[in-house]
């Protein structure tokens, strides 16, 4: 209709006229106000970033340290764990050096035991061979220098070796022979009977020997002398050891 045409058109004047009017202010405006605006947004923006980089670092700063608290506690617990585990080892260590000392007096006190009942039921010849068996194991190991550690005094002369072992006539002159052979088997048999009869045949061993012997320059009479002397100091030690 006619009234709707005019009323469109006077509506697109106005717009039109807004339009112009817009024009001219911005043809009156110079440089500065464009650049101030833009420079005003541009602060605006530089302003948010700074805030929201100075938060990232602080939440970066919080992060490192929850991350150095936690590794501290982490490492405080695990220096705990090492300190028990060694508190542990350490026990077991003192409870198997206890079950060692125990088994060790245990195993002692049986010996002793058995010592005593050994004693108990051993016979008088068994108690008097504990005397005397450790002088003859003495003499028996004797080894003398100047017979270039031989020991003449265990081998056995008789009827029968004299002359194969160079002294025909030991026989002659030796009638009962005795050598540590004989007293070894009679140590062996419990034979004696007294320690003065073990004695006694250690000392017919001497007695032979330095018979033969008789020369003080010859090197058997001198390796029965020091036989002898290491007798008597055995035999004396035994008797005082006795008579306490």
């Amino acid at each position: 209709s006619l009234v709707d045409r005019e009323n469109k058109t006077l509506a697109e004047h106005n717009e039109l006229k807004k339009a112009e009017d817009l024009w001219n202010r911005v043809k009156r405006m110079d440089g500065s106000g464009w650049n101030n605006d833009f420079g005003r947004d541009d602060k605006k923006r530089s302003e948010s970033s700074s805030v929201k980089s100075k938060h990232r670092l602080e939440r970066e700063r919080k992060d490192k340290e929850e991350e150095g608290k936690l590794e501290q506690m982490f490492l405080l617990s695990e220096k705990r764990d090492q300190e028990k585990a060694r508190d542990r080892a350490k026990k077991r260590e003192e409870q198997r050096e206890l079950a060692y000392k125990m088994e060790e007096e245990e195993r002692r006190a049986n010996i002793e035991r058995e010592k005593e009942e050994a004693l108990r039921k051993e016979t008088p010849r068994q108690s008097l061979r504990r005397l005397y068996e450790p002088i003859f194991r003495t003499l028996w190991d004797l080894e003398f220098d100047n017979l270039n550690g031989a020991n003449p005094f265990r081998i056995v002369i008789d009827k029968d070796t004299c002359a194969a072992i160079g002294a025909p006539d030991y026989c002659e002159v030796v009638k009962k022979p005795m050598n540590l052979t004989y007293i070894e088997r009679k140590v062996t048999d419990e034979d004696y009977e007294t320690l003065q009869e073990f004695f006694a045949d250690v000392e017919l061993l001497i007695s032979n020997a330095l018979l033969y012997n008789s020369s003080p320059s010859n090197e058997y009479h001198i390796a029965a002398l020091e036989f002898k002397r290491r007798f008597k100091k055995l035999r004396k030690s035994l008797l005082t050891s006795l008579q306490q």
